[in-house]
């Protein structure tokens, strides 16, 4: 196994890393945000979210 891991890193070595493309798939959709919140007795739990429902960030 050890040499499998060596050969694996060879190999690696031998691509250029200007070639390669990092694809990023942690997108936030907005309909992700939380209606509702907790907060102490007596208390009203304020805060604000994105008024888009509709927005996807990638």
């Amino acid at each position: 196994m050890q040499e499998l891991r060596h050969d694996y890193r060879r190999t690696l070595d031998k691509i250029d890393v200007r070639n390669l493309i990092f694809v990023d798939e942690a997108g936030l959709n907005l309909s992700m945000s939380r209606l509702f919140a907790k907060a102490v007795d007596g208390e009203r739990a304020v805060g604000s979210i994105p008024g888009s429902w509709v927005e996807t960030f990638l």
